[in-house]
């Protein structure tokens, strides 16, 4: 259900372009620039989108910040919406380590965002984009001038011992040939599969 029944909610905001680099590893990274001009800006927004999410998920967003004098920046994190996927299937997230995510982070700001504008910015995240945000601004606290965190993925489960069962199994899994694989009773996602009544 629509929010709003203004049809220009999903649209891509006027002003920006959306553009393809390439990481450190070859893999192709999707990411939008809506530049605000310095005369009239306020600042800068680096929009990180939660797991599964993908740019165009946020233009009311970024219209919003457009609208409040903020250029934004933001990108697909590898395996989600267009940039390319580790595994070559586009509905199956994977990275092998988080710092995967933060190395194509930090090449988006020094080659894109400072590009643009090479002032201190403010981040926006949302849950796995605000873990990332998290972590880039301990290593980088000099970039980032303020941070706004939505729902962070800061701590998947909450107790020790379930933290080690679910890497005991985890590893468990792998070992018996399901690297590439689902979990047990996992698929991929299709929209044909979905039931409603």
């Amino acid at each position: 259900e629509m929010i709003s029944d203004d049809p220009d909610l999903m649209k891509q905001p006027p002003g920006g372009t959306i553009e393809v680099m390439s990481a450190r590893d070859g893999s192709r990274l999707r990411y939008g620039v809506w530049p605000v001009p310095i005369a009239d800006r306020r600042g800068a927004v680096l929009l990180l989108h939660g797991r599964t999410e993908f740019i165009e998920k946020h233009f009311e967003t970024i219209a919003d910040l457009l609208a409040r004098r903020f250029s934004v920046f933001t990108l697909d994190w590898r395996g989600q919406g267009l940039s390319d996927a580790m595994n070559g299937i586009p509905l199956k997230g994977h990275v092998r380590d988080y710092d995967e995510y933060l190395d194509d982070l930090d090449l988006f700001v020094r080659t894109v965002v400072h590009r643009e504008d090479n002032l201190p910015f403010f981040v926006l995240g949302h849950s796995m984009g605000a873990h990332l945000a998290l972590r880039y601004e301990h290593l980088h606290p000099e970039a980032v001038k303020g941070m706004i965190m939505c729902a962070p993925m800061i701590k998947l489960l909450g107790r020790r011992v379930i933290g080690v069962l679910s890497q005991i199994a985890s590893r468990s899994l792998v070992a018996i040939g399901f690297r590439n694989n689902y979990i047990p009773g996992a698929a991929a996602y299709w929209e044909a599969r979905r039931n409603f009544e």
